[in-house]
């Protein structure tokens, strides 16, 4: 059985969902009090007392609708102050970020598991073990260092583990420049 509980996506779905259907609000009741756009300058150098009526009336937390708790909440958990308009714009860009954020390309994805430092190590150790036993195949090499807890790799079960370490080790041979 689905289950019937409402989630944080469920939610963001129908908000989306909602604003794909909504027409543009009809604003031509406050159209001719407010212009085009927001005035220029601030409230005590050119004043614009229905610019302001307005606005202070569209940043009021006074209702008990679920929207509005939603937002009271949202103040509360980040400490911000409803009255004050620089808080609306703070919470309104947190939530921007989360919800259309874009992360910058080459962010995606697990963190690389063998830095550059590690595959020195690695190649290092594989030398000593090469310097002790020549001939050796990595494959070796891998399950002789898989028992050391710097070089354990994770896998299902012991050969798996050992065979990624093989695959470090070739990496290692590769990017690794001879001097070092």
């Amino acid at each position: 059985m689905p289950s019937r509980k409402e989630s944080r996506a469920k939610r963001r779905k129908q908000l989306f969902d909602s604003a794909k259907r909504r027409r543009p609000t009809d604003s031509s009741l406050r159209r001719p009090f407010l212009g085009d756009g927001p005035p220029g300058g601030n409230s005590i150098d050119n004043p614009h007392p229905m610019w302001d009526f307005f606005a202070r009336a569209a940043l009021r937390l006074d209702g008990h609708d679920i929207m509005t708790k939603a937002m009271r909440t949202a103040f509360e958990e980040f400490k911000l102050d409803p009255v004050d308009p620089f808080s609306w714009r703070e919470l309104l860009a947190m939530f921007a970020y989360v919800e259309f954020g874009k992360l910058s390309p080459g962010t995606a994805g697990a963190p690389k598991k063998w830095s550059e430092e590690r595959l020195r190590k690695l190649h290092a150790a594989a030398n000593i073990v090469r310097g002790r036993k020549p001939g050796i195949s990595d494959t070796r090499i891998a399950r002789e260092l898989a028992r050391h807890p710097e070089y354990r790799v994770r896998g299902i079960d012991a050969n798996s583990g050992s065979e990624g370490l093989r695959k470090a080790i070739r990496l290692a041979r590769r990017t690794v420049s001879p001097r070092d």
